[in-house]
C-alpha cells in the first residue's frame, strides 16, 4: 500500500496492491496512463468520483480499529496525526496478533 498525500502532507488517498491488480487487468498499457487515469481505472468502482480514505487516529483503540477493518472489508488502515499527515499503518495481522481478532 502506498499512501498519496497532498502538497502539506495530507492524506488524500491510497493505492493498494489490489487497485494495482484492478488497473492491469483492465488496461494493456498502464505505462502510457496518467496518474488520475491510473488512479480511476483501479477503483473497485470506476464511476464513484472519490473514495473515501480509512484512516485512523494515533489514540484510536485497537478494537475499534479492528471494527473498522470488519466494516469496511479492509485489512490494513493509515495512523494519520491531528493534522491528517500519515505516521503509519496497522494491519489486521498486527491486530490478530495482539490476540484482538
Amino acid at each position: 500500500m502506498a499512501c498519496i498525500v497532498d502538497d502539506r502532507g495530507m492524506l488524500s488517498g491510497v493505492f493498494t496492491d489490489g487497485d494495482l491488480r484492478r488497473l492491469l487487468t483492465r488496461c494493456e498499457t498502464p505505462a502510457r496512463l496518467t496518474a488520475g487515469e491510473a488512479w480511476r481505472l483501479s477503483r473497485r468502482d470506476p464511476d464513484e468520483p472519490q473514495v473515501r480514505c480509512s484512516s485512523v487516529s494515533t489514540e484510536t483503540l485497537a478494537v475499534e480499529c479492528l471494527r473498522l477493518m470488519r466494516e469496511s472489508e479492509i485489512t490494513v488502515l493509515i495512523v494519520s496525526d491531528d493534522g491528517e499527515r500519515p505516521q503509519g499503518v496497522v494491519r489486521l495481522q498486527d491486530i490478530v496478533r495482539a490476540g484482538l481478532g
